[in-house]
């Protein structure tokens, strides 16, 4: 299939319905401001790399028939009205943008994400859509606590998808990217004071990333000492130490092992003053 987005969004829009209820547009348009310039750039680019979004997955529409139990030919007759409707949906937010009335485009994507998304289908390119274009466009209408909620979203989103077809490409620069949503999502849970979600998301990233034994212990002590944690942090630095200890005691890149097991205690002992290692 062309893209795991089109089959999520698919699924919830045949299931749910849709409908494209949108005021008159003119289209195509001149852009006037960097921002539709952009979205128009993406959309180009988009289409480059998948091809005809109106070209109808046979598979896809065999799957779906037999999940919704429905007839083949009318499951066909719905996706291509799905296409339309995100279609039109896209160009309004393309014109709304283009007009300058920012607060409204971004209200009117947020209560049409899934659908506007089908049209921006390729993973990556929807992520950097995200990154460089809607969130500008949302910090410039909204407040920190409702863009950061917002934003992780849609960089939650993006992280399913991206670690999907990692997996399943294990393509160097595709992980680059994926790192940069962690990065992202990271500082965002941060400022929300999500730290559960940050320890999950840590768990993510050495699970992609091979991260060392003591590097996931020593971040994983620092985010906990985030949640007023003292304890858990302490247990955490102490195991980083002693598997520091043992590799220089078996003779085990000694140089690095050292480094780092300084930077371990220094890290113990501005936490944890009072005690020693």
């Amino acid at each position: 299939m062309k893209n795991i987005i089109l089959t999520i969004t698919s699924m919830v829009a045949l299931s749910w319905g849709t409908s494209a209820q949108t005021e008159e547009i003119t289209w195509p348009i001149e852009p006037k401001n960097e921002y539709a310039e952009r979205m128009l750039e993406y959309y180009d680019l988009d289409f480059e790399i998948m091809g005809d979004r109106f070209e109808i997955d046979e598979e896809f529409v065999d799957v779906s028939a037999e999940i919704l139990e429905q007839d083949a030919e009318t499951i066909k007759s719905e996706l291509v009205k799905l296409y339309e409707d995100a279609e039109t949906m896209w160009r309004k937010f393309v014109w709304l943008t283009n007009e300058d009335r920012i607060e409204e485009a971004i209200d009117f994507y947020s209560e049409n994400r899934l659908m506007i998304d089908c049209v921006m289908s390729n993973s990556e390119v929807r992520y950097h859509f995200h990154d460089n274009i809607i969130g500008n466009m949302a910090y410039s209408v909204m407040d920190a606590d409702e863009l950061y909620a917002f934003m992780v979203e849609l960089m939650e989103f993006d992280e399913i998808m991206l670690t999907t077809l990692y997996q399943s490409t294990e393509r160097e620069d595709m992980l680059y990217t994926l790192m940069d949503i962690h990065d992202t999502l990271d500082t965002l849970y941060c400022n929300l004071g999500r730290y559960d979600d940050m320890l999950a998301l840590w768990d993510r990233t050495c699970e992609v990333m091979d991260v060392d034994e003591v590097y996931k212990l020593y971040m994983s002590a620092e985010i906990y000492i985030l949640k007023d944690d003292y304890d858990t942090s302490k247990r955490l630095l102490l195991e980083a130490k002693d598997i520091l200890t043992q590799r220089i005691e078996d003779g085990i890149d000694v140089e690095r092992s050292e480094y780092a097991l300084s930077n371990i205690v220094k890290t113990y002992e501005a936490y944890f003053p009072d005690d020693t290692m």
